[in-house]
């Protein structure tokens, strides 16, 4: 079972997970429901 983050703590945790991104790539953060699968052919994204 996964456990509820707070609420308050939303902002903050969207700028972590930026941060984390721009600095190690897309491929550093992955959804805990991920974990273990094969994620197959991907698709690159063009940059906003």
């Amino acid at each position: 079972m996964q456990q509820r983050l707070p609420s308050r703590a939303s902002g903050d945790l969207d700028a972590t997970l930026d941060t984390l991104r721009e600095r190690f790539g897309s491929a550093a953060v992955t959804r805990a429901a991920l974990l273990g699968h094969d994620p197959g052919v991907s698709v690159p994204l063009l940059p906003d």
